[in-house]
């Protein structure tokens, strides 16, 4: 009799210790599946494409090779820089891919060429869920023209 209790005893042991090691896996897969969570949110913030150039429309071009409009995207920040030329009169000067675009417009005013008398000119840019950034007016007294300098700089989260 004391064989069978002592048999009992040790299958029970043997039960209660399968119990908490499939308790300890389940517990270690939630941990795991955790950790893949907050690696995946990691990634969305500080993931960073880099300087990619800009697809300028047709006619609009770079106004130096040292201000070549560029675009970003860290997480989920994106960032436009640069300058352009040939800029002859409102409409859109470029756009941005998908991935890049505000989920709805967003305006933002620049300096542009000094007119004569040293007057500082400006410019409203919008870029709207297309991607489209536009040029929507320019200051009394601005002009559009083959050499003027239109900058665009901003970032905008998506």
């Amino acid at each position: 009799m004391r064989k069978e209790k002592i048999m009992s005893n040790v299958y029970d042991d043997v039960a209660e210790l399968q119990t908490q090691v499939a308790e300890l896996q389940s517990q270690v897969a939630q941990l795991q599946g955790t950790v893949t969570n907050i690696n995946t949110k990691v990634n969305t913030y500080t993931t960073d494409s880099g300087w990619l150039n800009l697809p300028l429309s047709t006619g609009i071009e770079a106004y130096a090779t040292t201000q070549t409009p560029q675009y970003r995207k860290i997480g989920k920040t994106v960032f436009i820089r640069g300058a352009l030329k040939n800029v002859l009169d409102k409409g859109v000067l470029a756009t941005l891919p998908a991935g890049y675009r505000p989920n709805t417009t967003i305006a933002f005013p620049q300096v542009t060429s000094v007119r004569t008398g040293n007057f500082a000119m400006f410019a409203r840019y919008t870029i709207n869920s297309a991607g489209e950034i536009k040029l929507e007016a320019i200051s009394d007294g601005a002009d559009f023209g083959e050499s003027k300098w239109f900058p665009i700089s901003t970032c905008f989260s998506i």
